[in-house]
Protein backbone atom coordinates (compact mmCIF):
# COMPACT_ATOMS: atom_id res chain seq x y z
CA UNK A 1 0.00 0.00 0.00
CA UNK A 2 1.21 3.47 -0.61
CA UNK A 3 1.59 6.15 1.92
CA UNK A 4 -1.92 7.72 3.73
CA UNK A 5 -2.64 10.53 2.63
CA UNK A 6 -4.02 12.64 5.54
CA UNK A 7 -6.17 16.03 5.30
CA UNK A 8 -5.46 18.68 7.16
CA UNK A 9 -8.13 20.62 6.70
CA UNK A 10 -7.05 23.39 4.04
CA UNK A 11 -8.33 22.12 1.13
CA UNK A 12 -11.87 22.19 2.87
CA UNK A 13 -10.86 25.45 4.45
CA UNK A 14 -10.44 27.13 0.57
CA UNK A 15 -12.99 25.63 -1.10
CA UNK A 16 -15.62 26.72 1.67
CA UNK A 17 -13.57 30.13 1.12
CA UNK A 18 -14.01 30.50 -2.15
CA UNK A 19 -17.90 29.84 -2.15
CA UNK A 20 -18.06 32.37 0.99
CA UNK A 21 -16.36 35.09 -1.20
CA UNK A 22 -18.57 34.05 -4.34
CA UNK A 23 -21.86 34.27 -2.25
CA UNK A 24 -21.39 37.99 -1.04
CA UNK A 25 -20.19 39.33 -4.53
CA UNK A 26 -22.95 37.81 -5.98
CA UNK A 27 -25.05 39.27 -2.88
CA UNK A 28 -23.35 42.73 -3.59
CA UNK A 29 -24.21 42.48 -7.21
CA UNK A 30 -27.96 42.03 -5.85
CA UNK A 31 -27.93 44.39 -3.28
CA UNK A 32 -26.88 46.79 -6.36
CA UNK A 33 -29.37 45.37 -8.82
CA UNK A 34 -32.54 46.34 -5.70
CA UNK A 35 -31.32 49.52 -5.30
CA UNK A 36 -30.97 50.16 -8.66
CA UNK A 37 -34.25 48.93 -9.45
CA UNK A 38 -35.75 50.78 -6.26
CA UNK A 39 -34.27 54.26 -7.74
CA UNK A 40 -35.72 53.91 -11.36
CA UNK A 41 -39.09 52.79 -10.09
CA UNK A 42 -39.62 54.50 -6.25
CA UNK A 43 -40.00 51.06 -5.05
CA UNK A 44 -37.71 47.71 -4.22
CA UNK A 45 -38.14 44.81 -6.07
CA UNK A 46 -41.41 42.65 -3.75
CA UNK A 47 -41.51 46.11 -1.67
CA UNK A 48 -38.13 44.58 0.01
CA UNK A 49 -35.54 46.39 1.42
CA UNK A 50 -32.26 46.42 -1.17
CA UNK A 51 -30.00 44.69 1.91
CA UNK A 52 -32.34 41.94 2.03
CA UNK A 53 -31.79 40.61 -1.39
CA UNK A 54 -28.39 40.87 -0.84
CA UNK A 55 -28.87 38.09 1.87
CA UNK A 56 -30.83 36.10 0.23
CA UNK A 57 -28.42 36.15 -2.99
CA UNK A 58 -25.55 35.34 -0.60
CA UNK A 59 -27.51 32.54 1.51
CA UNK A 60 -29.52 30.72 -1.12
CA UNK A 61 -26.55 31.63 -4.14
CA UNK A 62 -26.88 32.56 -7.55
CA UNK A 63 -29.33 30.13 -8.71
CA UNK A 64 -32.04 30.28 -6.61
CA UNK A 65 -31.89 34.18 -5.39
CA UNK A 66 -31.06 35.07 -8.52
CA UNK A 67 -33.86 33.71 -10.24
CA UNK A 68 -36.27 34.68 -7.40
CA UNK A 69 -34.72 38.76 -7.76
CA UNK A 70 -35.56 38.41 -11.66
CA UNK A 71 -39.18 37.34 -10.60
CA UNK A 72 -39.45 40.00 -8.36
CA UNK A 73 -38.51 43.13 -11.12
CA UNK A 74 -40.60 41.79 -13.30
CA UNK A 75 -43.59 41.49 -11.52
CA UNK A 76 -43.28 44.74 -9.46
CA UNK A 77 -45.35 47.54 -10.59
CA UNK A 78 -43.72 50.97 -10.23
CA UNK A 79 -44.45 53.13 -7.56
CA UNK A 80 -47.35 55.52 -8.94
CA UNK A 81 -47.37 59.58 -7.80
CA UNK A 82 -50.37 60.49 -6.24
CA UNK A 83 -51.00 63.82 -7.46
CA UNK A 84 -50.30 62.41 -10.88
CA UNK A 85 -53.97 60.30 -10.68
CA UNK A 86 -55.89 62.96 -9.30
CA UNK A 87 -54.77 65.81 -11.27
CA UNK A 88 -57.50 67.97 -12.53
CA UNK A 89 -57.85 68.42 -16.36
CA UNK A 90 -56.07 71.16 -18.41
CA UNK A 91 -58.00 74.07 -19.53
CA UNK A 92 -58.98 73.95 -22.75
CA UNK A 93 -56.86 76.52 -25.03
CA UNK A 94 -58.34 79.72 -25.35
CA UNK A 95 -59.60 80.51 -29.28
CA UNK A 96 -57.54 82.58 -31.21
CA UNK A 97 -59.69 85.72 -33.23
CA UNK A 98 -58.88 83.99 -36.60
CA UNK A 99 -60.84 80.85 -35.64
CA UNK A 100 -63.77 82.89 -34.75
CA UNK A 101 -64.35 85.08 -37.40
CA UNK A 102 -64.54 81.75 -39.46
CA UNK A 103 -67.20 80.26 -37.52
CA UNK A 104 -71.27 80.53 -39.39
CA UNK A 105 -69.31 81.44 -42.58
CA UNK A 106 -69.32 78.81 -45.51
CA UNK A 107 -66.24 78.17 -46.88
CA UNK A 108 -66.84 76.50 -49.46
CA UNK A 109 -65.86 78.04 -53.23
CA UNK A 110 -68.57 79.16 -55.26
CA UNK A 111 -71.31 78.91 -52.68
Amino acid sequence: MGPERRCTGTEGDTVLGGYLILGALFGLLAYREARSFREKNGVAPWRMDPVAWGVIVFVSGLLIGGILLLIARRTTKPAVDPGSVWAPPAAPAEATPAAESSVGRNILPGA
